[in-house]
């Protein structure tokens, strides 16, 4: 008899301690969808008014937020905990003959110019440090590859373990470029 109260004592136990970390586990999801939605918007670049959603999903303590503008397609992934971006890509959209791009007009960098850390302070941060958009991110890696925007048909931008890796295709060649968090070239690849 004894014996059966104590494997009962200890299921109940075992079940408390389940609902007690599951009750703590939803009280510690800090960020709510629409702010997980924020996130992504801001780290873009993009308002809420220019931005049609295409997806929201939350599972596995993440947000998955997709949304399109007229030019280009955003997929992020986002910690539920505490808004930290796990991931995030941007694609193009593209349209008959045209590239459309703030970039246009911009030149390859020199060396010196290649040093200087851009640092921009209306995006996220996963502390006291900034990181840069898009936008920037894709300027860096035309200029250091000597490619005008206009001639990109394709990019893709994924951030991992602090570095952004920028694919894209231009001229009938492959670039592959990584950067620091500031904007620094860490790496480059023409193929």
């Amino acid at each position: 008899m004894k014996k059966k109260n104590i494997i009962i004592a200890v299921i109940l136990i075992i079940v408390l301690a389940a609902v007690v970390f599951i009750a703590i586990r939803i009280t510690l999801t800090n960020i709510s969808t629409e702010e997980a939605q924020s996130i992504a918007l801001k780290h873009a670049g993009i308002s809420k008014e220019d931005a049609a959603f295409t997806q929201v999903k939350h599972y596995d303590n993440e947000y998955k937020i997709g949304f399109d503008t007229s030019d280009d397609s955003y997929e992020y992934v986002i910690s539920d905990f505490n808004g930290d971006i796990k991931e995030y890509e941007k694609k193009s959209i593209k349209k008959e003959n045209t590239v459309n791009s703030p970039l246009e007009n911009e030149t390859a960098p020199t060396a010196e110019e290649n040093t200087q850390e851009i640092v921009s302070d209306n995006v996220v941060s996963d502390s006291n440090k900034t990181k840069l958009t898009m936008d920037e991110i894709l300027s860096v890696a035309y200029k250091y590859a000597g490619i005008d925007s206009k001639d990109v048909v394709q990019h893709k931008i994924e951030f991992d373990d602090g570095v952004y890796e920028v694919d894209f295709e231009a001229l009938g060649h492959k670039y592959e470029c990584k950067l620091s968090i500031y904007g620094k070239v860490i790496e480059f690849e023409k193929k």
